[in-house]
């Protein structure tokens, strides 16, 4: 630890001065100080967060390992990348992937499937936790708590995504270019509110609202499923609003809400005017790509 202390305080120094001349030597000293930080394992779901999480660190010269899981970490994620495959159930088995592999700190990222009770197979340790969740798997907030609790029993630090990526949450106000109007706003906050009522009994973190009603609620089927429920509804008004939130007891190094590319290509098919999420609260994922698709279309997205 002495060592990345001294290199930071180099770097610092060099930093001060600003001039053209040391621009090199700053990302020299930058990537060899990020080689002794300790290693961080990504627990990969799928989806675009993993794979911003794999570039940072690949790019800044961060020591990481992937410990993948079976039926939900797509294989194309770890191209390139070292990593070890586990399963869901086999919780022993990745903390001693954990170990083997020096790792200090964790961050859980990416979408992932929730299996039925029946389809964990679960060994000693995963029992253990299973026992604490009275043998349940509903919740999303509460099995990731106790994931998390078991992580750090072991000495390892859970990380947040948003800890690790620069410029990742979504800011308040608009990213588009097209702005909501005042009864869209007026939908955006009780969309917001609705979403956080949903949240504290831990069962989702989304509404579709229009007009002044709540349309619907996420379920465990996700967001994009809640936008297909309604979409022949909504592609007919055009008028309704997505609305994401972070639940009031959420542990916000995980499962935070999302908006993404992906997000803007359902809201677009499905005919919604807009998508807004809890300024702070929210990852923003593939921002300039997500920002085009929108202002392409005229579809707004906000943070409030």
């Amino acid at each position: 630890m002495r060592v990345v202390e001294n290199q930071r305080a180099v770097y610092s120094s060099y930093m001060s001065t600003g001039s053209a001349e040391n621009m090199h030597l700053q990302q020299g000293i930058v990537e060899n100080v990020n080689r002794f930080l300790p290693k961080i394992a990504l627990l990969a779901g799928g989806g675009a967060l993993p794979a911003q999480l794999i570039q940072a660190w690949q790019a800044a010269h961060r020591p990481y390992h992937i410990i993948a899981f079976k039926d939900q970490t797509p294989p194309t994620l770890l191209e390139n990348a070292a990593y070890s495959w586990s399963r869901l159930g086999a919780v022993g088995h990745t903390l001693k992937l954990l170990k083997t592999h020096d790792v200090r700190e964790v961050v859980l990222a990416g979408y992932m499937r929730k299996p039925k009770i029946w389809e964990v197979f679960p060994d000693r340790t995963a029992l253990k936790m299973l026992w604490k969740l009275g043998f349940s798997l509903k919740g999303d907030n509460k099995v990731l708590k106790t994931i998390m609790a078991e992580l750090e029993q072991h000495g390892l630090t859970v990380r947040g995504a948003h800890e690790l990526l620069a410029d990742v949450l979504l800011p308040q106000g608009s990213l588009t270019a097209h702005q909501p109007n005042p009864q869209a706003l007026l939908d955006i906050t009780l969309g917001l509110a609705a979403a956080k009522q949903h949240g504290a009994q831990d069962l989702g973190q989304a509404v579709l609202v229009e007009n002044g009603q709540v349309l619907g609620y996420e379920d465990a089927a996700g967001t994009d499923a809640l936008i297909a429920r309604f979409a022949n509804h909504t592609r007919q008004r055009r008028t309704a609003i997505l609305v994401k939130a972070c639940k009031p007891q959420q542990d916000t190094r995980a499962d935070l809400p999302t908006i993404g590319k992906r997000t803007v290509e359902q809201a677009i098919a499905a005919g919604l005017q807009g998508i807004a999420g809890e300024a702070g609260k929210t990852l923003l994922l593939e921002r300039d790509e997500a920002v085009r698709l929108a202002d392409g279309v005229g579809v707004f997205v906000w943070g409030v």
